[in-house]
């Protein structure tokens, strides 16, 4: 009857607003799914993690840590392997000089 039509006549008025909230949710969706493919591509959880344990104080070995991860091996690209330097350095600025001879070749052969 009537309230059939009713309903197919305000459904058939939302179809131009559902298109664009699924134009827009597939935009996000996408977005989202390219962020994630970065992150897992770049290891970038672990970089956090160690950046955090880094500031924290709570990192066992990080000589160890750093080096492994500044191998050419490691994912993660120089910028990140550079900053997570940097936020080692900021919190630990008294590096030995070996150490620190260390630290410069590996980042240099990047």
């Amino acid at each position: 009857g009537v309230g059939g039509i009713d309903a197919l006549t305000r459904a058939a008025q939302l179809v131009p607003e559902l298109t664009e909230r699924k134009r827009l949710l597939d935009q996000h969706t996408g977005i989202c799914t390219a962020l994630l493919a970065e992150i897992k591509s770049r290891e970038l959880d672990n970089f956090f993690s160690l950046e955090s344990a880094i500031v924290s104080g709570s990192v066992y070995n990080a000589k160890s840590a750093l080096m492994q991860v500044f191998s050419q091996d490691a994912l993660g690209s120089a910028e990140d392997k550079l900053r997570l330097f940097v936020i080692y350095y900021l919190c630990n600025p008294q590096i030995s000089d070996a150490d620190s001879n260390e630290y410069t070749e590996a980042l240099e052969s990047l």
